[in-house]
């Protein structure tokens, strides 16, 4: 649970100042250092959610972990900041190596190139990051329905009072507004319409 909390405050971090950081200064190392920080982040979050996910019990672990491998800030986490210079293609079985484009780093965007096929990508980090974050917050919520599943069987009251929260959280997640009155009744706002 610490790992998942730190990674996020660093995540959060590069959410918001990207990789030009809070500095006034426009410092090429900074951008390094925050793009292979926000990468590694990621990666850290999600094999500890993947670690939740296993000693928790919760179902469908192998479509978890599919889920995760599949996101792109991993593929791009994989590329640039572990194995830059040995990444495996398993498509290919090519080892390949990769570099950011140091000219275009900057902001939520990153190029780079393929040294060994002399191709170039890009990833959208504002949209790989979001992609990540959805669906460690999807993983999470099942993993904290299973843990109170498990640990409040005896007690369904709680259970489910548990998870009349946890259905609040995913209302504020999407957008919207949840409301109680003193008696505990809610009142979920969950569009809103412009005048």
């Amino acid at each position: 649970m610490d790992i998942v909390n730190d990674s996020l405050l660093g995540i959060e971090n590069f959410i918001r100042f990207g990789m030009d950081g809070p500095t006034r200064y426009d410092d090429l190392g900074e951008k390094y250092i925050r793009l292979y920080g926000a990468l590694n982040a990621t990666y850290i979050q999600q094999q500890a959610i993947l670690n939740l996910h296993r000693i928790s019990n919760t179902p469908d672990l192998t479509l978890a972990e599919g889920k995760v491998n599949a996101l792109s800030i991993r593929d791009a986490r994989h590329k640039l900041g572990a194995h830059s210079v040995d990444y495996e293609n398993r498509q290919t079985s090519q080892t390949e190596s990769f570099v950011p484009v140091r000219f275009s780093l900057g902001g939520m965007r990153c190029e780079y190139f393929n040294n060994s096929t002399l191709s170039s990508s890009s990833i959208d980090l504002s949209a790989a990051l979001l992609e990540h974050l959805s669906l460690m917050n999807d993983m999470y919520f099942s993993i904290y329905e299973k843990f109170a599943k498990t640990i409040y069987k005896p007690n369904q009251a709680k259970y489910e009072e548990l998870i009349d929260e946890l259905s609040d959280g995913k209302v504020f997640r999407s957008g919207g507004i949840v409301i109680r009155n003193a008696n505990g009744d809610r009142v979920l706002v969950t569009s809103f319409v412009g005048a």
